[in-house]
């Protein structure tokens, strides 16, 4: 399936290695610079170790690639190098197929107007009984708060984007969940 054309959005694919492999964490940002350097570059000044502090310390962000969704499918590669702000710090175990959840919230209804960050293979001393700990919930939650309002005063705003309407709303606001969650995986439709 073909990525829509949306105005002014970028699809922004944070991609992992980690304790079971690969995985990716799909964001997508409205910036009318118009240059997927930018909206890295933004990304990069705006990310922080404590956004990934429920995960496990053997997981890490690899790669940002970052697509303009004007109808190219070519995205640009950013390796994001070494360093503590691309890293899991959680702990050591985690939790098989389990996640953290941020909720992203805009001002449109519906389906539209909400997504989903998994953070994945949440560290197992981060949560008892699938309740994350406080302290370190508080400590996410604050961070990507920091993280939404420093990408967007540089020109890049987190957005929910939907492709079956080719639309976009920017996030208001964002929740790190109390609750541990799973992802369902989604079928490639080619």
């Amino acid at each position: 399936m073909p990525l829509p054309t949306i105005a002014d959005v970028f699809r922004v694919a944070f991609e992992w290695t980690g304790p079971q492999g690969l995985a990716t964490n799909v964001m997508h940002f409205r910036d009318t610079s118009g240059a997927e350097v930018d909206v890295y570059n933004n990304i990069a000044a705006a990310v922080s170790a404590d956004m990934w502090a429920l995960t496990s310390n053997s997981a890490t962000i690899d790669e940002i690639v970052v697509t303009k969704l004007d109808g190219s499918p070519v995205g640009h590669i950013y390796s994001t190098g070494s360093g503590a702000e691309w890293d899991g710090s959680g702990g050591t175990d985690y939790i098989p197929q389990a996640c953290a959840l941020v909720k992203l919230n805009t001002l449109a209804g519906g389906r539209r107007g909400s997504g989903r960050v998994f953070l994945p293979w949440i560290a197992e001393g981060n949560q008892s009984g699938g309740i994350v700990n406080s302290t370190q919930q508080a400590l996410v939650q604050a961070a990507w708060e920091s993280f939404l309002a420093d990408t967007s005063a540089a020109g890049s705003f987190l957005c929910v984007a939907s492709y079956a309407g080719s639309t976009s709303s920017d996030v208001q606001t964002l929740k790190v969940e109390n609750f541990i969650a799973t992802q369902r995986r989604r079928l490639h439709r080619h």
